[in-house]
């Protein structure tokens, strides 16, 4: 095991694995970022902006080039596609959502999408239970089209299996999402709500 680690620590200092950072530099010097085989739970209250946060790691992770896929349980296509553009164009994004843009805003719209379009970013909207994330990402893992995923969020996710007790549920999800991480070796990035 020391052997395997000194050899890792080597790969990472040469550059051969690298982490995923955030874009947002006080957390990338508190956690280092984000590396294969590990989950990270993000969670705090409604309407905080996990899903704005989760977006935006997504964003930085394209940009360096590392395939992102999105579970969104929570959002629609069109919702997470507002949150994505709102980032990408600087369009604040109650704007978007009222549709209510100027000439210059579109052209900033036109712009992001032009930017965003070639982005390595899938979204995985059929999977809403955890089996099914875990056949789609697993075979994704094996032709190497994914190095990262982002579950939006936890408590939203489904699973095939009944569940007497909620905190059952979601832990027989997160340990799918952990076992995910190891076996696929990508960081998973799983978002949740934490009510008071």
């Amino acid at each position: 095991m020391l052997v395997r680690t000194f050899e890792y620590i080597e790969k990472r200092q040469a550059g051969e694995i690298k982490a995923i950072t955030t874009g947002i530099g006080n957390l990338d010097r508190l956690i280092g970022g984000f590396f294969e085989g590990e989950m990270t739970v993000v969670a705090a209250r409604p309407s905080v902006g996990k899903s704005a946060f989760g977006a935006n790691i997504a964003l930085q992770a394209a940009n360096r080039g590392f395939k992102v896929g999105i579970v969104s349980c929570e959002m629609s296509a069109e919702g997470l596609g507002q949150r994505l553009l709102s980032h990408g164009s600087w369009i604040d994004g109650m704007t978007l959502r009222k549709a209510d843009l100027d000439d210059d805003a579109w052209a900033k719209l036109g712009e992001a999408m032009s930017n965003m379009s070639d982005m390595p970013i899938q979204f995985l909207f059929d999977c809403m239970a955890i089996e099914d994330v875990v056949k789609t990402v697993m075979r994704k893992a094996r032709k190497g089209e994914i190095d990262m995923l982002i579950v939006d969020y936890l408590q939203f996710m489904e699973t095939r299996r009944r569940f007497k007790e909620e905190r059952l549920r979601i832990g027989y999800i997160s340990h799918a999402l952990k076992r995910l991480a190891r076996k696929a070796r990508i960081p998973v990035i799983a978002l949740a709500q934490v009510t008071s």
